[in-house]
């Protein structure tokens, strides 16, 4: 998931930097690569969760890095899909 926020954030710096007239221009294209990232942020996090299957026992650092990193990651994908619905809404 660290590629798929980091490409998020690359988007959106380059979307901001971007005058009003550009931002109209590629909307459709940055909002159709935002929902990429999050279906890539989705699957990613589905491979984690099934590979979490294979390793029996769990060891306490596994445990405890997947609580860790769970919060973190449902806030991720929660944002983005946030954004790809507000978008989505917006007069183009």
């Amino acid at each position: 998931m660290a590629d798929q926020a980091k490409a998020a954030r690359a988007l959106t710096e380059i979307y901001l930097s971007l005058d009003e007239k550009h931002r109209d221009a590629v909307r459709a294209i940055i909002l159709g690569r935002f929902k990429d990232i999050l279906a890539s942020a989705e699957a990613s996090w589905r491979r984690f969760c099934d590979s979490m299957q294979f390793i029996r026992p769990a060891t306490p650092e596994i445990q405890a890095a997947r609580r860790h990193f769970e919060p973190h990651a449902d806030e991720f994908k929660r944002t983005l899909r946030e954004f790809v619905t507000i978008a989505d809404r917006a007069p183009n």
